[in-house]
């Protein structure tokens, strides 16, 4: 197994794709973003290893996000690799129409409750257009499901589903040994953002803490993820993004002394918040604030968020 690093100035440091090339079939884990210089990156990487991007025979995609799978269409024009990819995301990633329009519709319902500046809106909107063009061409994708198997002639991948960043993220629990690709479910340094990142999930928090508890429970390795460097001790780490998440379920509760709406609790918390990060650092309050809802913890109305209790022990909800 090689990873491969990937040049991505955007989001959370170079992406990593993973080449498997025991016995004839070569896999690859995730691709990259798509733009000319990551396509010749990408050939001099695989050059490395004795292999061209012909030689590519399957693909696995983590997520939908374009720096993820930005290179798939393009390898799959090359080489006619089967791309797997869950069935959640690949309305996304195949770029259909209408899944991107839905997701810009939910980002506008949503800026309007969450009482964010129009201003921030339309270039938002922007830039996510541009995350879709970033992608490259689109691949043609054969779905998965959680509990599938991909069988791969020298491989064999169970699918672990951990929706919160996306709504199809999952990770490739490779059988029989004690690894898993875990994509952007588990980040080395980074806290995946959950609440803004794919505005298509909901009650993000609690799907996403359930699909961690999950993968813990399989007590693995070494997590390979999708930017940085590989996870040696997996389950601490795993213990360290909900811990982060209590601590920020705790901060939000002592900032609710009167009743406040998601963009001021945003801005508090985070600071100045433009393109991009208008979505990313609302969102996850929202994760959370929806969270606490859920729990009887909070109220909300016309966008204003109250507490229904004078003090909550957040390890006792979460």
């Amino acid at each position: 197994m090689h990873r491969i690093s990937l040049s991505n100035t955007e989001f959370e440091g170079k992406n990593n794709a993973y080449l498997l090339d025991d016995g004839n079939e070569t896999i690859l884990i995730d691709t990259g973003l798509f733009s000319p210089q990551i396509h010749v990156e990408f050939q001099q990487e695989l050059s490395k290893y004795g292999h061209s991007i012909s030689d590519i025979d399957t693909i696995l995609l983590t997520h939908w996000h374009a720096d993820h799978v930005g290179l798939a269409g393009t390898i799959q024009e090359e080489s006619g690799a089967k791309v797997y990819c869950h069935v959640k995301d690949s309305p996304m990633v195949e770029k259909d129409p209408s899944a991107l329009a839905e997701l810009l519709h939910i980002v506008e319902k949503r800026f309007i409750e969450w009482h964010v500046p129009p201003a921030k809106l339309d270039p938002l909107i922007d830039v996510l257009k541009l995350g879709h063009r970033l992608g490259g061409p689109p691949p043609r994708t054969t779905d998965f499901d959680a509990g599938d198997q991909i069988e791969c002639e020298n491989y064999s991948f169970s699918i672990l589903p951990v929706p919160g960043h996306t709504l199809g993220l999952s990770c490739f629990l490779l059988n029989e040994t004690n690894i898993a690709f875990v994509g952007d479910a588990v980040l080395p340094v980074y806290t995946p953002n959950i609440g803004g990142a794919d505005l298509r999930v909901t009650s993000s928090l609690s799907q996403f803490r359930d699909g961690l508890l999950q993968l813990k429970n399989h007590n693995l390795d070494i997590f390979y993820p999708g930017h940085r460097h590989k996870i040696l001790e997996p389950n601490p780490r795993i213990d360290e993004i909900l811990q982060h998440h209590r601590d920020r379920l705790d901060q939000i509760v002592s900032l609710l002394t009167n009743p406040t709406d998601i963009w001021n609790l945003s801005t508090r918390i985070f600071g100045q918040l433009d393109g991009i990060h208008a979505l990313y650092g609302s969102g996850e309050i929202f994760a959370h604030l929806e969270y606490l809802e859920s729990m009887n913890i909070v109220t909300s109305s016309d966008g204003l968020y109250s507490l229904t209790t004078p003090s909550v022990d957040i390890s006792t909800i979460f």
